[in-house]
């Protein structure tokens, strides 16, 4: 099946997750679910713009939560009119596709993420929760204030055995939310964080020079590339 093939999506539901951000519920034109992994995404195509090749948004949710959702950030013309779709609209997208995501099941696992691109991470760390619940995750989540911290109350109670989350907030001296620091994040930070065994796995997801200054950083302190992984956000 051409999985870049576009197919009607209907929004089922939307949820405001923070200030701008909107979690969109879809299936596909005929009630059902498309098959996907968590890490996935889809392609949106809104033909009037000009795109023909449309805009990537991760999916939020894991295949056993039975719910297809994008999470999506207002910002740029694409993101804005996801947003402010209503329920019952169709949008034209794609089948999911892509592959970002963990290789191994038991292996520590570090998530570094910048604002919206935290998306995948939350499919990923409900996929871990449902398949392996004790291994062992270690997300870092860089955001600019305590509004943009998307699925904190998730994160908060998640029930992974050895699961921990930092924040790292980079434009308000007192965020009213648990933080690392009011910085960006530095690669010194993961890692003195976390114990990093050579079969430690790390995932990246930010713009493309937080993701390309992350990945530089980490293989300088000698972390093997084959163990990084990378997910570029663009705003649109």
């Amino acid at each position: 099946m051409n999985k870049t093939m576009q197919h009607n999506f209907i929004i089922q539901s939307k949820k405001q997750e923070v200030p701008g951000v909107t979690t969109l519920s879809l299936t596909l034109e005929n009630g059902s679910l498309p098959e996907w992994t968590a890490g996935q995404y889809i392609n949106i195509h809104f033909p009037d713009t000009g795109t023909p090749e449309g805009k990537a948004y991760s999916i939020s949710s894991a295949p056993h939560e039975e719910v297809f959702t994008l999470t999506v950030r207002d910002i740029g013309e694409f993101s804005r009119r996801l947003c402010t779709a209503e329920v019952g609209d169709t949008i034209l997208g794609s089948l999911p596709y892509g592959f970002f995501a963990p290789e191994y099941e038991g292996t520590p696992l570090v998530l570094i993420a910048s604002g919206i691109s935290i998306t995948p991470f939350r499919a990923i760390l409900q996929d871990i929760l449902h398949k392996n619940p004790e291994r062992t995750v270690t997300l870092f989540h860089t955001i600019r204030n305590s509004a943009d911290a998307i699925f904190l109350e998730e994160l908060q109670k998640l029930t992974l055995g050895n699961f921990s989350a930092y924040h790292f907030v980079t434009r308000e001296d007192n965020p009213t939310i648990p933080h690392r620091a009011t910085r960006r994040i530095h690669v010194n930070d993961i890692l003195e964080t976390v114990s990093a065994p050579p079969e430690t796995e790390f995932l990246l997801c930010g713009n493309i020079s937080f993701t390309r200054d992350i990945w530089k950083a980490l293989t300088e302190a000698g972390i093997h590339e084959h163990n990084i992984y990378t997910e570029a956000f663009f705003g649109h």
